[in-house]
């Protein structure tokens, strides 16, 4: 239904002008995934703030071993 209305008002998220921003630390998350970091690396992240980093911390630690 998307599609055949053009109007702002119908913007799915209510605000045309909204939008997600990256973390302070998007280019070095990017590198590090980009790289493999080695396991240290992902356990300074265990106990983040952020649970997004918690849980990409666990994701890849699961997947090394």
């Amino acid at each position: 239904w998307q599609k055949e209305v053009v109007t702002l008002e119908s913007h799915m998220l209510g605000d045309p002008t909204f939008r997600f921003s990256a973390c302070d630390k998007a280019d070095e998350w990017n590198r590090a995934l980009a790289a493999g970091a080695p396991e240290v690396y992902w356990r300074g992240y265990l106990h983040a703030r952020e649970p997004m980093q918690r849980a990409m911390a666990l994701k890849h630690l699961t997947g090394m071993g």
